[in-house]
């Protein structure tokens, strides 16, 4: 962050000690600890602000270049497309006999395989 070498350092403490004095010294180191550790907790709380409000209108910025009924209209001409595939393909199905042939085989089966409910007399004993 500064540009600072040890002998600045060693050259500040030099002069602290001669100002302050020994008795004092060791109270002043712990104040200015206290005050720096402040203002690195105050400077990164103002960051994580600034960067939560840059995420919100970058949020809001594309919330408004997207528009939800373009969206909505695509899926729904997604959706009619499919359908009209797939009536196509019913059709052909149809006009080649695939699907009446295969509806009478399923209503068959169902009805030979569906359990019969038991009888009234049954559920008494």
């Amino acid at each position: 962050m500064f540009d600072i070498g040890i002998w600045e350092i060693a050259l500040i403490l030099l002069i602290a000690l001669l100002v302050v004095g020994p008795e004092r010294l060791p109270g002043l180191a712990r104040k200015l600890g206290l005050w720096i550790n402040r203002a690195r907790r105050v400077f990164s709380e103002v960051k994580g602000d600034v960067e939560r409000e840059l995420r919100m209108e970058e949020l809001k910025h594309s919330l408004r270049q997207s528009d939800p009924v373009d969206d909505m209209k695509k899926l729904a001409d997604r959706v009619k497309a499919i359908n009209a595939d797939l009536s196509l393909e019913v059709s052909d199905r149809k006009a080649t006999g695939e699907i009446s042939s295969l509806s009478t085989k399923s209503d068959q089966t169902d009805s030979s395989s569906a359990p019969t409910p038991p009888s009234s007399d049954s559920l008494k004993k």
